[in-house]
């Protein structure tokens, strides 16, 4: 049996359903609410990690959708832009499951603060240079469809 081609719509489809399956898990399995706390200028933000599974799950869908309707029309995409989008936006999961597992019981340490901000603050610029990618992906390659 020969090896397939990665595609890409089936890699995000099968992403966004494993963290809707953790989100489900999140809500069947925890009694304390854990969150991701978030502390900007004077605002203070509190996640659910349920919630964040919620949204990432559903973009990722939304991402395999794009990469099918590509699939569908017989439009070659961009392969490195496929990956680095991919890599970015598990960066920024990963970094929300590393948050998720850190001790927090060292709270008012001030470090600790700033590098856990500093941490979130370069995977979500990352994450969304990775959703650039995917819109500069889908235009690079229907204008090579259209000069063909």
């Amino acid at each position: 049996m020969a090896i397939q081609k990665i595609k890409p719509h089936r890699v995000f489809w099968i992403l966004g359903l494993v963290l809707i399956a953790l989100q489900l898990f999140f809500i069947v399995s925890d009694e304390n609410s854990s969150a991701l706390y978030l502390n900007i200028h004077d605002i203070y933000y509190a996640v659910a990690y349920a919630h964040i599974c919620n949204a990432l799950g559903g973009w990722f869908i939304l991402c395999g959708y794009g990469y099918w309707m590509f699939n569908l029309f017989k439009i070659k995409i961009v392969e490195w832009m496929f990956w680095a989008h991919l890599v970015l936006s598990l960066l920024f999961c990963f970094a929300v499951g590393l948050s998720f597992s850190s001790d927090k019981s060292d709270t008012g340490n001030l470090v600790h603060e700033t590098v856990d901000q500093l941490t979130i603050f370069i995977t979500v610029t990352g994450f969304l240079i990775g959703q650039i990618l995917f819109v500069s992906n889908a235009l690079i390659s229907m204008i090579r469809i259209k000069r063909r």
